[in-house]
């Protein structure tokens, strides 16, 4: 059973449907006001899981745990525990239409060490499509994390999503895995990583891998007094747009 002081944070990118499920989760029990000393909203509310309620939180959506805007530093911040305290589970928004591109996230938050639920979305417009996800080989991969899927809106799966919260509460689950990313994109972040150390520049394959999915403004402007590197970046990307992945 879980505790009554327990507390559990949805996480996810941006347009993953992470609010939605939140409101699904949470109901009208709601509360909205500000992080400590920012203008950041905090949007919190009441999970019952029958025997007992605990607090969720809607965290700011996240591409990656390295924070490039006031908004996502306060986000990791919230999951590591250095706003507050630190959450006893979180619960990974994965969009399951676009899979690819959200595991670089549940990857770091994996190296974090965190106990995790994965709650899989948008799977109304994968069988719409006529696509079939196997879950229970993607909680394999996943490093054995309960994967339930969800139609937040419709309320499909919440009592599912419910129920795994409710185990993983008590007996949390650190999922072990280093998940093979397409192999395209491992093949520009190589060279990328290679390119960068002739340079004189030591980036990990993480680091340039985040880096080319999601631009950051400072590097950016860096590439733009480095034109052989932006070069380099621009053609890894425009290699990777035909695969979907940017």
């Amino acid at each position: 059973m879980a505790s009554p002081s327990s507390y559990v944070a949805l996480t996810g990118n941006p347009n993953c449907g992470k609010t939605t499920l939140f409101n699904a989760l949470t109901g009208s029990h709601q509360k909205v006001g500000n992080y400590p000393g920012v203008t950041v909203e905090r949007v919190s509310g009441t999970l019952d899981l029958g025997d007992s309620e605990v607090e969720c939180l809607d965290v700011p959506g996240l591409y990656s745990l390295n924070a490039v805007s006031e908004d996502e530093r306060v986000a990791v911040e919230t999951i590591d525990g250095r706003i507050g305290r630190r959450p006893d589970l979180l619960v990974c928004v994965l969009d399951g239409s676009n899979l690819e591109r959200n595991l670089f996230f549940f990857n770091q938050l994996c190296e974090g060490r965190h106990p995790i639920v994965v709650a899989l979305t948008m799977v109304d417009r994968i069988a719409s499509k006529g696509w079939r996800l196997d879950v229970p080989k993607l909680s394999q991969l996943l490093g054995g994390v309960d994967v339930v899927e969800v139609v937040g809106h419709r309320d499909k799966g919440i009592e599912q999503l419910k129920n795994a919260i409710a185990r993983n509460l008590e007996t949390p689950r650190i999922p072990e895995c280093d998940i093979a990313l397409p192999a395209p994109l491992d093949e520009q972040v190589v060279l990328l990583v290679e390119r960068l150390a002739r340079s004189g520049i030591d980036a990990s394959k993480q680091e340039v891998r985040r880096l080319l999915l999601y631009p950051e403004d400072s590097f950016e402007k860096f590439l733009e007094q480095a034109p052989e590197l932006r070069q380099a970046f621009d053609a890894a990307r425009k290699r990777l747009e035909p695969e979907g992945l940017l």
